[in-house]
């Protein structure tokens, strides 16, 4: 009896050795398909962002040789607009793309600007010392986000509201303002002027004093409404909305 629990035993430790190097072979297998997933995933990205690059950089080309020939022959002027608005209808770019372009343009002027990771809903939040564009920070109204919100420090200075190319950028300044009206201010926000905030001429108030609008283009003279960065300062009813190339920096946007 003892001789046959022996034999038992041994076939028991024999299939438990066998079943733990399957489970360590599955394992390994694992691990490597993993880790050829995430190269080929990672090259699939640098394809992209230089694919996009280059688009860029060919585009911009395309429009100076097309301005550079409205200024050398005034009398061309309508036959040039009309060719830059025929390149600029050639690159269309997606919500996705639009919204690299615009954190490059953030993050040359000085904005901690990353809408893929920097976002709400991933844990980003304002910090003193810090120049943050936070992504999609949450309104009063249910699934309604702004696009980016300008942190200088922990002081909301501005809102940032992000279209695809084929959309008039100067008519998205009300938007903006919309989001500057029902932003969630948390208790560790400082405010950015008055507590009480600037009214908007229609019985309500502005919580955030500035408002972008833009879609990743540079400014076009002959498309001006919809290229560039359009800006309104809502601290007084008073001021307009205008275009400019380059957003503000952390400094210029607390000195005005």
């Amino acid at each position: 009896a003892e001789l046959g629990d022996s034999r038992q035993q041994l076939e028991n430790n024999h299939q438990l050795a066998e079943l733990l190097a399957q489970e360590k072979h599955e394992q390994t297998s694992l691990v490597g398909q993993m880790n050829e997933e995430a190269r080929v995933y990672e090259q699939i990205a640098l394809e992209r962002e230089a694919e996009l690059s280059k688009a860029r950089v060919d585009f911009e080309a395309r429009l100076k040789v097309l301005q550079q020939q409205l200024e050398d022959q005034p009398q061309a002027a309508q036959q040039v607009t009309r060719k830059t608005q025929q390149a600029s209808s050639q690159f269309d770019l997606n919500e996705d793309l639009t919204r690299i372009l615009i954190d490059q343009q953030l993050n040359d002027t000085g904005w901690e600007a990353d809408s893929l990771d920097l976002t709400y809903c991933k844990g980003a939040r304002p910090e003193k010392g810090k120049n943050k564009a936070i992504a999609e920070w949450p309104t009063s109204k249910p699934k309604e986000n702004a696009d980016y919100v300008l942190f200088a420090g922990l002081i909301p200075v501005a809102i940032v509201e992000a279209k695809r190319k084929r959309v008039n950028i100067a008519d998205r300044i009300p938007q903006a303002e919309r989001y500057s009206r029902q932003l969630i201010v948390t208790d560790n926000l400082q405010p950015a002027g008055q507590n009480t905030g600037w009214t908007d001429g229609q019985g309500g108030h502005f919580k955030v004093p500035f408002a972008f609008a833009c879609n990743g283009r540079p400014f076009i003279k002959q498309l001006a409404e919809l290229s560039g960065i359009w800006f309104r300062d809502l601290r007084s009813p008073a001021n307009l909305r205008r275009p400019l190339q380059n957003f503000h920096t952390p400094g210029g946007l607390l000195d005005l």
